[in-house]
C-alpha cells in the first residue's frame, strides 16, 4: 500500500476516533493484490483501486472497532453476507483474539474468503458457504456475541434475520449509508423484531460519504 494511501486511511479513521496498528495496515497491503487477482474472475467490489478499497471498504469496516471494545477474547462475531470480506476481515485483523465467522452464499466469493483468510494467516476466521434463513439449529450455526452485516438487505429484513443468531447478551449491528432512518424509526423497527436500540453512530468518511451504524440487543 502506497504511503499516501496509508496516511489517508489513518487520517480518515482518526477523524472518527479509530486508531489501528501496523498489523492491520500490513493486512490491508497484503489483501490488495489478492483482491485484484480474484476480481479478474469474480466480481467482489465495484472498484479494485487501492485508495477506494482502503477508504470505502477497510475504513468503513473499521469504524466498528469501538463496538468490539467490550468483547472478550474468544467471543464470537458473525458477518452475514460477507462478500469480499467486509466488515469481517478488517475486524478480524483488528481483533485477532476474537472468533470471526464469515458467511457467504456465493461459493465463488466464499472461495475467495477462504483464500484471503489463509493468505493473511487469519487463524481466527472461519468461512461458511451458505444462505442463512433464520434457522440456526438446522443450519448448524452457533449463537454469537456480535452479528453484523454491511448492505446485505433492507433494514427490516436484516433485523428479523440477524436476531436469530444472537446469544442472549449479544448485539446486532447494521451498517447503513445516507438513506438510513432517523433514530426514532431505528428504535421502532428494532422493537418490531424484538430488539432494543442501544446506540447509533453517524459520521462521514472521506470517499465513502455519510455512514450510519446502529446496534440493538434482544429486548
Amino acid at each position: 500500500m502506497k504511503r499516501e494511501i496509508q496516511n489517508e486511511l489513518e487520517s480518515t479513521l482518526s477523524r472518527v476516533g479509530v486508531a489501528v496498528g501496523g498489523e492491520v495496515l500490513d493486512g490491508i497491503a497484503a489483501y490488495q493484490p489478492l483482491l485484484e487477482a480474484w476480481s479478474k474472475r469474480v466480481r467482489l467490489v465495484g472498484s479494485t483501486d487501492p485508495r477506494t478499497v482502503a477508504i470505502k471498504h477497510f475504513a468503513d469496516s473499521l469504524t466498528l472497532v469501538p463496538l468490539l471494545s467490550a468483547m472478550k477474547p474468544k467471543e464470537k462475531m458473525l458477518d452475514i453476507g460477507s462478500g469480499a470480506g467486509f466488515p469481517g476481515i478488517p475486524l478480524a485483523l483488528a481483533r485477532p483474539d476474537l472468533c470471526v465467522t464469515l458467511v457467504e452464499a456465493d461459493y465463488r466469493k466464499a472461495s475467495f474468503l477462504l483464500a484471503a483468510a489463509a493468505s493473511l494467516k487469519l487463524e481466527n476466521v472461519q468461512v461458511v458457504s451458505a444462505c442463512l434463513g433464520g434457522e440456526p439449529l438446522d443450519e448448524g450455526i452457533q449463537s454469537f456475541e456480535l452479528v453484523v452485516s454491511r448492505a446485505l438487505m433492507d433494514l427490516e429484513s436484516w433485523l428479523e434475520l440477524g436476531r436469530h443468531y444472537l446469544s442472549p447478551n449479544g448485539s446486532l449491528v447494521a451498517m447503513m449509508g445516507s438513506n438510513a432512518p432517523d433514530d426514532g424509526a431505528l428504535r421502532t423497527l428494532g422493537l418490531r423484531a424484538g430488539l432494543v436500540l442501544e446506540s447509533v453512530w453517524r459520521g462521514e468518511l472521506s470517499g465513502a460519504g455519510d455512514r450510519v451504524t446502529a446496534k440493538w440487543r434482544i429486548a
